[in-house]
């Protein structure tokens, strides 16, 4: 997220109510992520153990290429959300 602010790209963390709430606002890059989800796609230790769903508002090809340079992947879930995953690096034997 740290390299997504950097870019100019802003994000929250919202309750479920904000969540549902929530309206587009194309015009700002942005990516909302809701507290529940947060704290059941990771484990203490930070290890993401199932996709997280985001709500990606602005430029989500320039985001997905962004996120993808730190073994990120952006797919969609439906018109207005999408699944944040990590992809673990493949070794090469």
């Amino acid at each position: 997220m740290e390299l997504a602010k950097a870019q100019d790209w802003v994000y929250h963390v919202l309750s479920d109510n904000e969540w549902l709430r929530l309206k587009p606002a194309p015009s700002v890059n942005s990516i909302c992520l809701m507290k529940s989800a947060l704290d059941i796609a990771f484990m203490d230790d930070g290890e993401q153990v199932m996709p997280l769903p985001v709500k990606v508002r602005g430029r989500r090809d320039e985001l997905n290429a962004l996120l993808q340079t730190c073994g990120w992947n952006l797919s969609v879930k439906d018109d207005d959300q999408f699944l944040m995953s990590f992809i673990p690096p493949v070794s090469v034997p």
